[in-house]
């Protein structure tokens, strides 16, 4: 689910603690309000409830705006359970509402609005169910007052902080929601997804049963096109919402690829069956192009780009703020060129220092590119809230002919598009002489015997981008170039 919007007033920080992250399992809790009810979070869930939960401090100003409002009683009256107090006869019936006043050292008399310590009176004109216990806090790892969360029915929760009531119920509109039957969803990967070229890089993914069904075995597996690289079977008892993470192992990759996670299963919802990942493996040259589009708070967003020992060596940003911060207006950033001239791995690092990524109703972006226009590391706004940063390896090259005296041949052009040409050093003998081709894994994908030209052309062109090693022997003399291949 995608934050829409979120008032970035709190009033104080719990620096022990860290908020817990979007889409993790809320903890269950049960816990009496101050009129004698019980009230379990996960009997309201089974039920087909989504759960708002705000945690606030009698003392806290901004909580105190915010409840004063008085808009998530708007949600409670026009989404709560039907015949509860406050709840309109029309209700859609699938919210419940529950305010925690999450201090230790206040009590029942601050919550009504008696002696110091409050605000005023927080149950005044308020129906939904008022309920005095800081365990919550701690439970629920809040950083600061007040904290709101929205939890849905398949147990996920989100900090949607202190929106409008209609952005509330639009959130809970992105729920996922339980099938009659069988139903598996993937819903998420689990791994690095970027690493400088070649990776190694250990796979897995979360799989929720989110039909009514137990389930005793399934099979997933991750694709690269058409393409299986994986394949793995669960057996066991998987009873409705249960989560398990199924593992693939250590993949192995040499340029940026697309994976497809994929349920080989026939179920009563098949549009949550798969779920595409980019893993970024990318080389580039030493000429890029930064290019960033961000929302309207530009003034929260920067980037910047780390070598092996962590020295930035080039960064952007702050951006200017849209002059209506209330709307989602999508800005697009001057393009930023950028020079690395020493190979090596490289960090794309983006930050939020608003701590709640970008939104618009158009994307938003952090992107570096190649000088062909390729896409060498790409940062949606909606994959992180602080902070985020994947790697990509630079190679210094050059389009022309590189003599070199150390080896028996040129390659060029380098980087590569469609053809290479080798030109043998004429002080060599060609006899039998081969040439061959290999990725960075040591794959021999070309392979050229009995040469005896001093120029050899090679078509490249059913290569993918990435970095390979040209490999010639003439006469037991044996020699290696690497080259970049761009399309």
């Amino acid at each position: 689910m995608k934050k829409l919007f979120t008032i970035l007033t709190i009033c104080y920080s719990l620096s022990s603690f860290a908020q817990l992250e979007n889409g993790t399992v809320a903890p269950d809790f049960t816990a009496t309000d101050i009129n004698g009810n019980s009230h379990r979070l996960y009997d309201y869930l089974d039920n087909g409830y989504s759960v708002i939960i705000d945690i606030s401090a009698t003392w806290c100003p901004p909580c105190w705006s915010y409840h004063s409002q008085h808009i998530l009683e708007d949600v409670w009256a026009s989404h709560g359970p039907a015949g509860e107090p406050g709840v309109n006869a029309n209700t859609s019936d699938d919210v419940v509402v529950l305010f925690f006043e999450g201090d230790a050292s206040t009590n029942l008399d601050q919550l009504n609005g008696i002696g110091t310590g409050t605000l005023g009176d927080w149950t005044e004109g308020i129906s939904y169910p008022i309920i005095d216990d800081a365990t919550i806090s701690s439970l629920y790892e809040i950083g600061y007052f007040p904290t709101v969360y929205t939890i849905c029915t398949d147990r996920t929760v989100t900090e949607s902080g202190q929106l409008p009531a209609e952005n509330h119920y639009e959130l809970i509109q992105e729920c996922a929601v339980q099938v009659t039957g069988k139903n598996l969803k993937v819903l998420d990967y689990i791994g690095e997804v970027s690493s400088c070229a070649p990776a190694s890089i250990e796979m897995s993914t979360e799989i929720q049963n989110l039909g009514t069904e137990q389930v005793n075995s399934f099979t997933v597996k991750l694709m690269d096109g058409n393409t299986e690289v994986a394949s793995e079977i669960f057996t066991g008892i998987f009873e409705p919402y249960d989560r398990t993470i199924v593992d693939f192992g250590v993949i192995n990759i040499d340029v940026t690829t697309n994976f497809t996670i994929v349920l080989e299963e026939q179920d009563n919802l098949s549009s949550d069956n798969q779920l595409t990942q980019e893993i970024t493996a990318a080389t580039i040259d030493q000429q890029a192009i930064v290019k960033v589009t961000t929302d309207n708070f530009g003034a929260q967003c920067s980037w910047n780009i780390k070598n092996e020992n962590g020295a930035i060596v080039a960064d952007g940003g702050p951006y200017n703020n849209h002059s209506n911060t209330s709307t989602f207006v999508q800005q697009v950033q001057d393009d930023q060129a950028i020079n690395l001239p020493q190979s090596g791995c490289y960090s794309f690092e983006v930050n939020d220092n608003g701590n709640d990524g970008m939104y618009t109703f158009q994307p938003t972006f952090f992107r570096i590119v190649d000088s062909q226009g390729n896409t060498i590391a790409n940062i949606n706004g909606d994959e992180y809230t602080s902070s985020i940063a994947k790697d990509f390896t630079n190679i210094s090259t050059s389009t022309s002919i590189n003599k070199n005296k150390n080896t028996l041949f040129n390659v060029y052009p380098n980087p590569a598009y469609g053809m290479i040409n080798i030109e043998f050093d004429s002080q060599f003998e060609k006899e039998n002489a081969t040439i061959s081709i290999s990725n960075m894994l040591g794959k021999e994908v070309i392979a050229l015997n009995n040469i005896i030209s001093n120029n050899t052309s090679i078509d490249i062109s059913s290569l993918k981008n990435g970095i390979y090693f040209v490999n010639t022997s003439v006469k037991g003399n044996i020699s290696t170039e690497k080259i970049v291949i761009l399309k």
